[in-house]
This record gives C-alpha cells, structure tokens and sequence, in this order.
C-alpha cells in the first residue's frame, strides 16, 4: 500500500480491515489509507456464534477507538440481522459509533445466500427501517448511508423506501 500510494499519490486507497490496535492502525496511517471501514458488532454472542471468534463487544469498540485516533477517515459498517438474520446487537453497535467521529456510517441487511438453507432468516424490513431511524437519530451530524448488501426483490423495495423516509444520505 504504501508503495502504491508513493507511486500513484492521486489513488485514494480505502481498506475494510480486521480487529486491530492503536500500532496497526497507526501503520495503516503511515502506510496511506485514507480510509478504513470496519464491521461494529455489539454482541458477544453474534461474534462467538456467528463469526465464531472468542473475542468480546470490547475488542470491536477498541479497534473503532484505534482507527479514529489517526487522520484516516472512518467509515464503521452495522449488518443489521447478523445474528443469523436476528436484531441483536445493533443498539449497542450504534451506541459505539455514535462515540466517536466517524465520517460516516454504512448500514448493511444481512444476506444469507450463502449460508446453510434454514440457518439464518432475513429481517423483517419493519426491524430494518427502525435501525435506520435510529441510526439517524443518533448520528444526525453525520452521514448514514445504505450499503449496497440488502437483501434483492421486495425487500430491497421497502428497506430502499425506509431509508429515504429515515433520511439517511446516500
């Protein structure tokens, strides 16, 4: 990255990264990013049961801490319904972000095409456009914008029209 971005100072280089630390983000900064992105999970059980890591809340909330401590743009991500297509969580999720100086919120639907047939549900849109409602709510300084991952068909016709009437960005 870092010879990328001496090589070619025009790119503006966006990483969506793991759990790191004040060090590897500090690194990510010296390297060039200008922005990083990163998944905020705000339950233990979704990160145990889910992504199937034994790491705390805590963990996600220090990395947000770490990247927003550098000149990186911060762009933190909420999967609304991780937890295999459940809202649990993403309260706690929003509480996070709206602790610190992001530029930016991306909200995202879960989508299990990929996952074992019965083994996660899709949000009712009625839970999705609630969290965008919230999310707007808390963060209404800032940006919060609808992602490109939502569920297709009639669903992404309602999240799409909850989150104009939420007022969310982009």
């Amino acid at each position: 990255v870092e010879r990328l971005k001496r090589d070619h100072p025009e790119l503006r280089i966006a990483i969506h990264t793991a759990l790191t630390d004040e060090a590897g983000a500090r690194a990510m900064e010296a390297a060039g990013v200008d922005t990083a992105m990163m998944d905020v999970i705000g339950a233990d059980a979704t990160i145990r049961e889910v992504y199937h890591l034994d790491r705390p809340v805590a963990d996600f909330e220090a990395t947000l801490a770490a990247l927003s401590a550098t000149t990186m743009q911060i762009t933190p991500h909420i999967v609304i319904g991780l937890h295999y297509g459940r809202i649990l969580g993403e309260a706690n999720a929003l509480d996070i972000v709206s602790r610190y100086e992001v530029a930016s919120l991306v909200l995202v639907v879960v989508m299990p095409f990929y996952a074992v047939p019965g083994s996660f549900s899709v949000p009712a849109t009625s839970d999705v456009g609630r969290i965008f409602a919230e999310a707007r709510a808390r963060l209404a300084d800032r940006n919060v914008l609808l992602g490109c991952a939502r569920p297709p068909g009639m669903h992404k016709r309602v999240t799409d029209a909850y989150a104009v009437l939420a007022g969310l960005d982009g």
